[in-house]
């Protein structure tokens, strides 16, 4: 049984994390399970070190192709001959049976309606061509505007699962009132991946990490945006002045201008010497994570890494996945509002910085992350049900 996943990519360390996670687990209910993904999504390399292999996608529609998907061969991909297929591990839209979506946060009024758009024409087809849908654990909402509920809703209507990654999805999910049935609440999933060990990660052991996000500039107000960069500046400094050493970690490849732009600042405001570090593997990111003493960041997968490793953390953030992910573990007073963020960061840091609160967290997030595991073992558990039932 095929399964082509989508809404990963291999540039975003939170989608790649997402590709390995669904590859590892499908892959591993037996040898008729196999995982793909379409050819616009990285590399033929990078597909196969993630154990996935390349679907070629074919639509008549060029709306509907994932990016970068070679034309040519998409509408060829029925007819390629099998020695073709089996050299570089094709399968073509016929060979797929289930599509698994792990867009992690596409659909909400935050993007606009054209992704979910999108999406529902997908689902109608992939329904008409026999194939299970499931849109595996991911942030939804708020549903403000009418063309995103209206995209939004085809989608729970064709969809076989939906699973919301916190509470306010799932609510905004049930208030567009269409058939509930398929809605599910269930956690983020890469939980599950074991990180890669490295030296870096070695090195950087016990060491306080900052994880800038673009997004905090782009997503919201000006007012917001200013604060945010001389919230990481001012960050920098009371860190390296409490000596935690710490260091700026890039999760995904655009962040790093603000990485390098709050680098020099703290320099020259501060005198202050951080490096920024950047890593090609997700899994190898995931272990410096695990091996810092403390996190400070704003990419949602990294946190993720934090929390499920049982590192203490201070999140800010766009939108409320954030929030809704550190209630999950139990944490929730260390995230930060975008509006006071420096301020209040820096009385989570003076918090963190008592040993006996520092200790209770961290025993804390043990005990959530052996809970929010479980929850992503049972939901990948109820997608086998729906797919082979």
């Amino acid at each position: 049984m095929i399964a082509s996943v989508t809404g990963i990519n291999f540039y975003n360390k939170g989608a790649e994390l997402m590709a390995y996670a669904v590859s590892q687990e499908y892959s591993s209910w037996g040898e008729g399970f196999i995982p793909a993904a379409h050819l616009g999504i990285g590399t033929f390399e990078e597909r196969r070190k993630a154990g996935l292999r390349s679907h070629v996608w074919t639509t008549n529609r060029r709306r509907d192709r994932l990016p970068g998907g070679p034309a040519l061969l998409a509408s060829a991909g029925n007819v390629l001959p099998s020695s073709l297929r089996r050299r570089y591990e094709l399968v073509s839209d016929r060979d797929v049976d289930v599509i698994l979506d792990a867009s992690g946060f596409a659909f909400s009024d935050q993007w606009g309606p054209a992704k979910a758009q999108k999406m529902a024409r997908l689902c109608s087809r992939w329904k008409a061509a026999g194939k299970r849908v499931v849109l595996l654990p991911q942030a939804f909402g708020p549903f403000s505007t009418e063309p995103t509920r209206t995209a939004t809703r085809a989608i729970l209507r064709t969809a076989d699962l939906v699973f919301a990654r916190d509470e306010s999805s799932y609510e905004a999910l049930h208030a567009l009132g269409d058939d509930a049935s398929g809605i599910r609440l269930a956690p983020d999933f890469t939980n599950l991946l074991n990180p890669v060990p490295s030296s870096t990660a070695a090195d950087l052991a016990g060491r306080a990490c900052i994880i800038p996000n673009i997004r905090m500039l782009d997503k919201t107000g000006d007012d917001t945006s200013n604060a945010y960069l001389e919230f990481l500046v001012r960050l920098v400094r009371e860190l390296v002045n409490n000596g935690h050493r710490p260091f700026l970690l890039i999760h995904e490849k655009t962040d790093r201008p603000l990485a390098e732009q709050v680098r020099d600042l703290a320099a020259t405001r501060h005198g202050c010497d951080v490096e920024v570090v950047a890593r090609s593997s997700a899994l190898e990111l995931k272990a410096i994570i695990g091996s810092c003493s403390l996190v400070v960041g704003s990419r949602f997968h990294a946190l993720v890494s934090a929390l499920s490793q049982s590192v203490p953390s201070i999140a800010t953030g766009w939108s409320h996945k954030y929030l809704e992910l550190f209630r999950d573990y139990g944490v929730e007073e260390y995230v930060v509002p975008v509006s006071a963020s420096a301020d209040e960061a820096l009385v989570a840091l003076k918090q963190l910085d008592s040993n006996e609160t520092y200790e209770a967290t961290r025993l804390r997030l043990s005990e959530r992350a052996e809970t929010q595991k479980a929850g992503a073992r049972k939901m990948w558990e109820e997608v086998r049900r729906a797919i082979t039932g």
